[in-house]
Order: C-alpha cells, then structure tokens, then sequence
C-alpha cells in the first residue's frame, strides 16, 4: 500500500510539473507574441518574408484586395526627448502606445515598429473602396492627438494602394521616400522664421525690442508667429533673444575692455544689475568673472 501511494504521488508529482512548464511556455509564447508580429511586419514590408508566413505572430492578411503602407517619424527626436525628460526608449514606447490605441478601432491596421525608430501603420482591406480615407483619418488621429496631449510632433508618409503580397514592399518604398520629403520640409526653416532671426541678431541691442514690434515687422499674428518659431528654434521669442545677447556679451567680455555697464547697454539692457544676474543665471557665473576667466594673454 505504500508503494501504491509512493506512485501515485510520483504521478500527481509529475502531471503538476508538466501542468507548470506548460502554463510557463504559453506565458512566455504570449510575452514574445509582439515581439513576434513586430518582426513579422518589419520582414514583411521590407519584403524580406513570404506569403506563406502571413499568419506568423497572428497577422491575418490573407485575400485582402487593397493594401498600404504609412510610416511616421518623431520630428526633432533627441531635443523632443530631452524637453519631456523621456529616455529615447520612453519616447518611443509613448509614441506606440498612442498609435496602438488608435490603430485599434480600424479592422486590418496593423502598427508596427522599425529598426530606425519610424512606425509603422500596415492597413489591408478586402474592399476596394474605403482603405485610403480609412488611413488617412487614422494618420490625421494621431498626428492630432500626439501634438495636443504630449507635444510631439510628427511627420507621415503613406505609400500607394496595392494589391498583391509581393507589391507591399513597393507601398513602403513609396511611403518611405513621402516620409523623407515630409521630415525634409519639417527641417527647412521658413522664411519668416529666417527674417525673425536676421532681425534679431540687427535689433538685439535695442532694449525695447518685442515680440508685438518683431510680429508687426513681420506682418503675421503672434500666436502663429510664437508657435512657429518655437517649432523651429526650439525657444520662445523672449529664450532666443536672451541667448543672442549673452553671446553677444561673451564676445565683448572676452574681445573688450569695455565697462559692464557699457556691454550690457551694447546688448539690450539698460540695468546693469538685471544683466549681471540674467548673464549668471544662463552661463553660471557672473560677467566679472567669465571675463576673469576668458582673460587674454598676449
């Protein structure tokens, strides 16, 4: 009889064990299912996969009668990443969520993330007729919802329609080199944002110099005149003059003899005082003693 009960406890011992490497293996395969379809979309668009494969990591793409590609990429990505105190992983981590979440009322969009950090939106339809508004308003979404709640500014590319499995690399060909244009124009900088600076570094040594006087100058509104240029510069219209004149006084501390009192009237301020302390408060010492510092040695 204790034999009997040795063996059966033996069996239960073991039925618990196989029971426990199951739930552990299916655990894991449900932890590395996004990690598998990510792959799997990545090879797919890039053409570097098979038809065949198009269940692999739960995509199901099968006799779909249109397909596209969108890409979108963060516009400024280290600076975004530093003004919201994100790691470049975190930043990327948020971008996703928010296109996962929005990617998932629309039936066969699948989001996806590159090696170069782009995302990546795969759409499929087995209709003929409604994929390309269908995308378009999901782009719209979340270019909208990425600006409005975290700040983050984007550009998108978006390929051709296609029809066929082989043709999908050819959409994200297409989508790829819209999203170059798209980022390229985001780095050009307007030519209001060029006149803003050019009048900047001429009138910075005028202390009455403000933004109405530059919007007036510049014959555009201040709101969209301040949204611009910060896009662009990465400071407001009071950051970047501050910046200009305490170069300018850099200069003329190390380059000059000049009094203190004269470099900061040089450069916009008519209180020495409030220059001394503005001057400290960005470069961490006082102008006597970045002067001290810079002293020449002929």
């Amino acid at each position: 009889m204790v034999e009997f009960l040795h063996k059966e406890r033996d069996a239960i011992e073991a039925t618990r064990k196989r029971v426990a490497e199951r739930a552990e293996a299916e655990s894991q395969r449900h932890a590395a299912e996004p990690l598998i379809r990510n792959d799997y979309l990545c090879r797919l668009v890039q053409g570097t996969t098979q038809e065949k494969d198009h269940l692999e990591g739960g995509v199901h793409i099968a006799g779909f009668k249109r397909a596209a590609v969108a890409l979108l990429r963060i516009d400024h990505f280290q600076e975004t990443a530093a003004r919201l105190d994100m790691s470049w992983d975190l930043l990327l981590f948020a971008v996703m969520n928010v296109l996962q979440e929005l990617a998932e009322p629309y039936d066969g969009c699948y989001v996806f993330l590159l090696p170069d950090a782009d995302c990546g939106i795969l759409a499929v339809t087995d209709s003929e007729s409604y994929l390309p508004d269908q995308l378009v308003s999901l782009l719209r979404d979340v270019v909208r919802t990425l600006r409005d709640a975290l700040g983050i500014s984007v550009s998108t590319g978006m390929g051709d329609l296609v029809s066929s499995f082989a043709s999908i690399p050819h959409s994200y060909e297409l989508a790829k080199a819209a999203l170059e244009a798209s980022a390229e124009a985001e780095r050009a900088v307007p030519p209001i944002v060029e006149r803003a600076i050019r009048f900047i570094d001429q009138r910075y040594g005028d202390s009455g110099l403000s933004l109405l006087e530059m919007t007036r100058h510049l014959a555009v509104s201040v709101s969209h005149f301040t949204t611009l240029f910060k896009e662009h510069t990465g400071k407001t219209f009071v950051e970047y003059l501050t910046h200009v004149r305490i170069e300018k006084a850099k200069q003329r501390l190390i380059n000059t003899d000049l009094m203190l009192y004269r470099i900061a009237s040089d450069v916009g301020y008519d209180n020495p005082t409030y220059f001394a302390s503005t001057f400290k408060k960005h470069v961490g010492i006082t102008p006597k003693q970045f002067r001290k510092l810079h002293v020449r040695k002929d």
